[in-house]
């Protein structure tokens, strides 16, 4: 589920989803459609917008899970008697530690990463003019420091 179209898109062509969302009055019917009437067992949040986040557990079916992965630095909320209600779960993840960064970009640079992941390569002094064009709103660039 995402707001933008382009980053729908993407997302639909490279996993091979079945279905991709953008949020509406119809997105729980939507949801429930495509999933034998149900929504589902597990939402991942990983916007870092907190509106976002309050709202994910509205998309999770009765005694399922939404992880937060995405950071907000302030303070979110939600209606406990619906949080209760639901009997949910509620976890957060982002405990990286460096020796995951490590890890990750080990996997990057001996191609064991999926291509997918790496939407485009550009070089340090190309950063100005990618950022300028406005194509990083549904790619993340990997930014190659050359010696």
């Amino acid at each position: 589920m995402d707001l933008s179209e382009e980053r729908l898109n993407y997302s639909k062509d490279w996993t091979d989803a079945d279905a991709v969302f953008q949020p509406s009055e119809q997105v729980l019917d939507e949801l429930r459609e495509k999933n034998n009437g149900q929504l589902p067992t597990i939402v991942f949040d990983a916007t870092g917008n907190k509106h976002s986040m309050m709202k994910a557990f509205e998309y999770a079916e009765h005694g399922r899970k939404v992880v937060y992965v995405g950071l907000v630095k302030g303070t979110i909320s939600f209606f406990d008697p619906d949080f209760h209600a639901k009997e949910m779960t509620l976890l957060g993840s982002r405990n990286a530690t460096l020796e995951d960064f490590q890890y990750v970009i080990d996997s990057m640079q001996n191609g064991s990463v999926k291509g997918g992941y790496v939407t485009k390569k550009i070089t340090f002094e190309q950063t100005p003019e990618y950022f300028q064009q406005g194509d990083f709103r549904t790619n993340k660039a990997q930014i190659t420091l050359e010696r």
